[in-house]
């Protein structure tokens, strides 16, 4: 193929190893019997063996069968049929093979041509011991608990029958809602003949008399389907109170005595359970039903930008709070999130309000507030006049920046500005230029907001302009040297 020009010198490198030349069948038109195979020129040809490594494989047959005369492993035509013979013996009787030393032999061909081989060595020992053999194993099909495991991340130590669940309405069909569980996002089927009682005491005769669209409501585990990747959710009284036997019954090990304890415990403890029962669960991923201090808490060892989405501990029932990480230091931003046109008490509103932006969702008051703030913030630290500090004490704070910009006025001697930015601790989420013009330090907080930086009325889409701004406007507006720390100012 090479030599008539089908295919360039590339491909045909590339290629050649994987083009199978196999035996002929011998015509014998006065033979009933089956045709004879006839044996290739070169055996090799019938195997995956690239032809630059055919000396080797030659060489590594006649090694296998102790022949005198070895084929040299360097010259691509050193065949004979002998060679010929001996390749195909091996290849006839593989175990032979198996008591080469190629360990050794690919240190000497190292050695002698600068070229590790033992990997190839290993191929062509395989090649010649089992020609095209698919090695890869044969798949077999994952076990339906392994599936739901891998799909949804719940096992039976997190998801059993008889467990308390918070779900979300979905979709209200004839005889059953379709919803999900809140915490993993697993589908819950939630039939009709398992729906509570209205409050006239009879059963619903339709899903949407019991039901919302985006309600949440508490129910219990009746049923997990591993083949469906769903549950099966019940929100009658019996099953919320009293959990149901498990479906293939109890083992022997199972602590009858200590499960009764437990169900004589629980009216002691109704009013938490209520209480609980009652709290907002909102559908997303970054919620958790924790404080402002818990929230801090559990970003402190998260990444930059990270965010918890929490209730508001006052602002009231129609509003939430989102509280990101904004330095390593121990900055935190709290965004009020107010709530409008709420379907009901326990929704979500359908409007969402943020220093009086509007949103549709959750989701994009991350990627529109949230992570432009953390972009621009990352170009902040980025900066060469950048002052990295670790305490949370303004005080502490602002004598360490005086001091760094008293020594590099001192060092031009007085004749350029000297001037640094750092992230404010009165307002996590926007930073503070210092200057010193000549010989007082002066403090000026920039907000940072989506569109960019503000400062002095003026909103500056890259740290760059606005510093350029700076060095030629900077007496536009004086400002007094301890505005930041005025003791009138409140963290927000």
């Amino acid at each position: 193929m090479f030599l008539a020009e089908l295919l360039g010198p590339k491909i045909y490198e590339n290629c050649v190893s994987f083009i199978r030349i196999r035996p002929e069948p011998s015509l014998n038109a006065s033979s009933k019997k089956r045709p004879r195979l006839l044996t290739p020129e070169d055996p090799l040809d019938d195997t995956r063996i690239h032809p630059d490594n055919y000396p080797l494989a030659r060489k590594m047959a006649c090694e296998a069968l102790e022949l005198e005369n070895l084929p040299s492993d360097e010259d691509p035509a050193a065949m004979n049929d002998e060679v010929t013979q001996a390749v195909l013996q091996v290849m006839q009787h593989p175990e032979k093979l198996n008591d080469l030393l190629l360990d050794e032999y690919a240190r000497e061909l190292e050695k002698r041509l600068g070229t590790k081989k033992h990997l190839t060595l290993l191929d062509i020992k395989a090649e010649l011991q089992a020609p095209y053999t698919d090695l890869r194993s044969a798949g077999s099909g994952s076990a339906p608990d392994i599936v739901f495991e891998m799909l949804t991340g719940e096992t039976e130590r997190t998801l059993w029958i008889g467990q308390k669940v918070m779900a979300q309405v979905v979709r209200i069909l004839d005889r059953h809602a379709s919803c999900v569980l809140v915490d993993s996002g697993v589908p819950a089927n939630l039939s009709i003949r398992n729906m509570r009682s209205l409050d006239s005491g009879r059963p619903p005769s339709h899903p949407g008399q019991a039901l919302r669209v985006g309600e949440t409501i508490q129910a219990a585990i009746v049923d997990v389907r591993l083949e469906d990747v769903a549950v099966e959710i019940s929100t009658l009284s019996e099953d919320l109170h009293e959990p149901r036997e498990p479906r293939f019954g109890y083992d022997d090990h199972f602590d009858h005595e200590r499960a009764r304890a437990v169900r004589e415990e629980l009216p002691r403890k109704s009013n938490a359970l209520v209480k609980k029962a009652s709290r907002r669960i909102i559908a997303h991923p970054s919620f958790r039903d924790v404080s402002r201090t818990q929230a801090e808490q559990i970003l402190a060892s998260a990444v930059l930008g990270e965010v918890i989405i929490r209730p508001s501990g006052s602002k009231g029932p129609d509003h939430l709070a989102i509280t990101w990480k904004v330095d390593e230091s121990g900055l935190f931003q709290h965004l009020d999130v107010e709530e409008r046109d709420r379907p009901h008490d326990l929704a979500l509103g359908r409007t969402l309000l943020v220093s009086g932006e509007r949103y549709e969702d959750l989701d994009e008051i991350i990627a529109r507030h949230v992570e432009p703030i953390v972009a621009y913030l990352q170009d902040v630290r980025k900066c060469p006049k950048y002052c990295h500090l670790t305490s949370l004490d303004r005080q502490q704070c602002r004598s360490q920046i005086e001091a760094r910009l008293e020594q590099e006025s001192n060092r031009s001697g007085g004749t350029r500005i000297a001037y640094c930015i750092w992230l404010s601790r009165d307002k996590p989420g926007s930073m503070v230029l210092s200057y010193r013009p000549s010989t007082k330090c002066y403090h000026e907080q920039v907000d940072v907001g989506p569109t960019g930086y503000l400062m002095r009325g003026r909103i500056f889409e890259k740290l760059e302009a606005l510093i350029n701004w700076f060095k030629v406007n900077y007496r536009e507006k004086p400002v007094q040297p301890t505005a930041i720390d005025s003791s009138n100012q409140k963290r927000r």
